[in-house]
């Protein structure tokens, strides 16, 4: 059924959206919109949880660097270690 498909340029969109961002650690780290999607999270809900704004958070998944004590609370709220968030 699948045979006609030529997986030998996949979408560089795909691989892009799906790789790891690497932090000071060396260990990887995923974007903060990922992780939300992954746990079937809206943005406001993610930044209910996170004790944060809505338009912080999208201001984050945008690229704006979180500080250490936004890392922990949106690691809190994604059950996940502060260190992998990207």
């Amino acid at each position: 059924m699948y045979d006609n498909l030529d997986m030998s340029h996949p979408p560089s969109t795909a691989i892009a959206a799906a790789a790891p961002v690497m932090n000071d650690n060396d260990a990887p780290a995923v974007s903060v919109q990922i992780l939300r999607e992954m746990r079937g999270l809206s943005l406001i809900e993610l930044a209910n949880l996170a004790g944060m704004l809505p338009d912080h958070v999208r201001a984050i998944e945008a690229g704006l660097e979180p500080t250490m004590p936004e890392r922990q609370a949106l690691a809190a709220a994604l059950d996940i270690p502060p260190e992998s968030i990207g």
